[in-house]
């Protein structure tokens, strides 16, 4: 099913799967944890005329010591070390030809990540205990849910590795930053779930789709997968409705999306909805800076406190407050990033009683 999820890449994100897919060269994904990143790993693996045929192989770096790791992608010798009864092929050797992705590539110690270096730059490995070298033809796709920038800031992970990874760089974004994506993947994951439990349900309710869309999905994809296995359980009829979610979404959707009802706009792809404030007049009045900031200090915590003021006037809404602002949503989102808003607490607090629709503040 998930060969299928480079559609659900933006058109920039998916520019760069595919030149990396054309230049068969490393790829780094990163994003939160839950976004998707080993199932688009594995969809670009399968959409490589060259590799697709070949093996592919996922090594988790965060559940593996260190000696086990370098066991597991480069192999060892009868031997090596105590315990090591018999001779290993290493998932590197394993998958010549083919795809080996890293997932928690941040996780990788500093020793290990100068032997994958030299692995990325001349193709070779040599299994522990082994004084022989084997030349291979492997694409490694990396992700991590960290961010390297940092850890090479901190000394944690090396800066030329880290520039060899990060040739293409594809970020994943949250699941809620789209509402149609979520979408699309409800109706996937509902379409392979049916069909494995031998069910008959053929989509969901409006209610449910539009608290979908609302919803903030801070598990991201994961969740939303819990969701639809758990739905598609408790659903007697042909269409998951509002009582077979999760009960949680369910008091979500009754405190917010579904409590103004009666007020959300018509013939609309996506209701907005809008709290008491209005955005007319300063978003910031009065803000307070201490001295001690140098002006770069003061531009930032200005900048983050606008931002949060406009995120709670739109409700917590990206699109709207990029439209409202005059900030592409690319950029928007990665300021909200920067300075660590926490725009879904912005948008639950937000949507309350006296909702109204955003067409109010629309003209």
């Amino acid at each position: 099913m998930f060969e299928d999820q480079l559609h659900n890449l933006s058109d920039r994100l998916l520019s760069v799967v595919r030149a990396s897919n054309e230049a068969d060269s490393t790829l780094l994904i990163t994003g939160n944890t839950g976004t998707g990143k080993s199932h688009l790993a594995y969809s670009v693996h399968r959409s490589n005329m060259r590799r697709s045929k070949a093996r592919w192989f996922k090594v988790n770096l965060a559940t593996l010591s260190e000696n086990l790791i370098e066991s597991e992608l480069f192999g060892h010798e009868r031997g090596a070390f105590t315990g090591a009864d018999t001779r290993r092929t290493g998932k590197l050797e394993i998958c010549n030809g083919g795809t080996v992705f890293l997932d928690e590539i941040g996780e990788l110690s500093l020793r290990l990540q100068a032997k994958l270096l030299d692995f990325i730059q001349y193709k070779r490995i040599s299994p522990v205990g082994s004084n022989r070298e084997i030349e291979l033809d492997v694409r490694i796709i990396a992700a991590t849910n960290r961010s390297l920038e940092a850890a090479v800031k901190a000394g944690e992970f090396r800066r030329d590795l880290y520039h060899r990874l990060n040739v293409f760089h594809v970020q994943l974004p949250d699941l809620a930053m789209n509402p149609q994506t979520v979408l699309s993947l409800a109706r996937e994951f509902l379409e392979s779930r049916t069909q494995k439990v031998e069910k008959s349900i053929h989509g969901f309710s409006k209610e449910v789709e539009q608290v979908f869309r609302h919803y903030g999905w801070s598990g991201n994809i994961r969740e939303l997968e819990n969701t639809i296995e758990f739905a598609v359980a408790m659903e007697k009829s042909q269409v998951i409705t509002l009582a077979s979610l999760p009960f949680y979404i369910q008091d979500y959707a009754r405190e917010t999306v579904l409590k103004p009802k009666e007020h959300a706009p018509r013939d609309e792809e996506e209701p907005e909805f809008q709290t008491q404030f209005s955005l007319t007049g300063s978003a910031v009045g009065c803000l307070e800076l201490p001295f001690t900031l140098d002006f770069h200090d003061s531009k930032d915590a200005f900048e983050k406190a606008y931002l949060e003021q406009v995120l709670r006037m739109c409700g917590g809404q990206i699109n709207l407050t990029s439209r409202r602002i005059g900030l592409n949503k690319v950029s928007l989102t990665d300021k909200i990033k920067k300075y660590s808003i926490d725009w879904r607490r912005i948008r639950y607090e937000s949507l309350g009683p006296g909702i109204k629709g955003a067409k109010a503040i629309a003209s």
